[in-house]
């Protein structure tokens, strides 16, 4: 029994170092914060031509509490107030002001001082939450639902689009939420040649798939092991921790693949996490977890009326 406690502290120390291990590594080789390139001041990025990735994460002006499009930027300015920040910076529009609602809508630009030879550039966007319409030198892009507060439809999904562009670009993101955990944008958009943008695109999703393989097989294993002479309860621990990990990726990748909301996807979720709540009883602190994650999926869903 005392061997089986001291392999138990054991496997999880390992695998506590090796998850520490893994997260050092994305920190230090896919951090779009430290990247290497330049970075926006006060609204205003130059772009180089030397074909290389910018990832737009700083000093983005932006417009709190309202819609608008390059035309009203461009005549009515002065008439609204903006500041620069950061992505993520702020998990809602509420710009770290506990007495406004997380919600709402907000106005991001852009200004790219880009090289005199006509160019063909990509930007790639990730998850905005949870409406938005997108504006380059003036023109309406592309959009994703309706960003419309009173027209309002959410519509979630990573995006690519394209545009030609020489000496200077106007970005406008214009962005509407409504109930999702984190508003905005949380995730840096990527600029860069088409060809670069869809290689981040596409190692970013099979990063994803890789994941979820591992994190599918490892459950398969964990749940073998069972009559092996290893505790119930670390392979109870071992697989909910790997089946939440594939849940998060999972929903990553239906992001990447569609817009569209599915329904029973989302139901599931819950559903299989209250599976896990009441599995991870003989954890009483790791059941606390499991509730916390079911919490806040369905948050993604439902609304705080308070806010309505």
């Amino acid at each position: 029994m005392k061997k089986n406690w001291k392999y138990s502290l054991l496997l999880i120390a390992a695998v506590f170092a090796l998850a520490m291990g893994v997260f050092f590594l994305f920190y230090r080789f896919d951090n779009k914060y430290t990247a290497r390139g330049d970075q926006a001041i006060q609204g205003i990025l130059y772009v180089s031509d030397d074909d290389s990735v910018h990832y737009l994460a700083r000093e983005w002006e932006y417009y709190p509490d309202v819609l608008l499009t390059p035309q009203e930027i461009k005549e009515q300015k002065e008439d609204y107030y903006s500041r620069y920040v950061s992505i993520g910076e702020y998990g809602g529009m509420d710009m770290g002001d506990k007495n406004k609602s997380p919600f709402g809508s907000g106005t991001y630009r852009m200004t790219l001082v880009l090289p005199e030879k006509e160019k063909q550039y990509a930007i790639g966007l990730t998850e905005i939450f949870s409406a938005y319409k997108l504006y380059i030198n003036g023109e309406l892009m592309g959009q994703m639902g309706n960003p419309d507060p009173d027209n309002y439809q959410e519509q979630i999904q990573n995006r690519v689009f394209t545009f030609e562009g020489k000496e200077t670009a106007e970005i406008v993101i214009a962005v509407t939420d409504k109930h999702s955990v984190s508003s905005g944008i949380q995730y840096v958009p990527v600029l860069a040649s088409p060809f670069k943008v869809n290689i981040i695109r596409g190692l970013s999703l099979m990063i994803a798939v890789v994941f979820m393989a591992f994190t599918f097989f490892h459950s398969l294993h964990t749940i073998s092991c069972l009559g092996h002479g290893i505790s119930f309860k670390v392979c109870i621990f071992f697989n909910n921790i790997a089946n939440l990990v594939f849940i998060v990726y999972n929903q990553n990748m239906i992001h990447t693949i569609s817009s569209r909301r599915d329904f029973l996807f989302e139901f599931s979720l819950t559903q299989i996490c209250d599976i896990f709540l009441n599995i991870g009883k003989c954890f009483t602190d790791f059941s606390k977890y499991l509730l916390f994650f079911r919490l806040f999926s369905l948050q993604r869903e439902c609304s705080l009326l308070s806010y309505h």
